[in-house]
């Protein structure tokens, strides 16, 4: 289920807790918030399809109580869009998802 599915694109302080690490929802220097980055990967062949899927956690500071889809993270100097394919190939996609 993506971070937003069920949020109609805005999550509330309630909402957002249970997405964030236990312990890290204060505001501090340190990473309050953790993503996963949820790799699908398809090979078609033929009439015949096989996939892999791989899942990366990304940390990121939040400094708004109540993300919303669009808000854009910065994690290890690279930008992403919450809620946005963070990459599309032909037979690959990316997307910020819940844990």
């Amino acid at each position: 289920m993506s971070l937003f599915d069920s949020a109609e694109d805005a999550l509330s302080s309630a909402q957002f807790k249970h997405f964030a690490d236990d312990g890290y929802y204060d505001g501090s220097a340190e990473p309050n918030c953790r993503v996963i980055v949820d790799t699908e990967t398809l090979w078609l062949q033929g009439e015949e399809s096989t996939s892999a899927r791989e899942q990366v956690s990304l940390s990121f500071l939040l400094s708004e109580v109540n993300p919303q889809r669009g808000k854009i993270v910065i994690v290890g100097g690279k930008s992403y869009k919450l809620g946005q394919r963070v990459k599309t190939t032909a037979n690959e996609a990316v997307h910020l998802v819940s844990k």
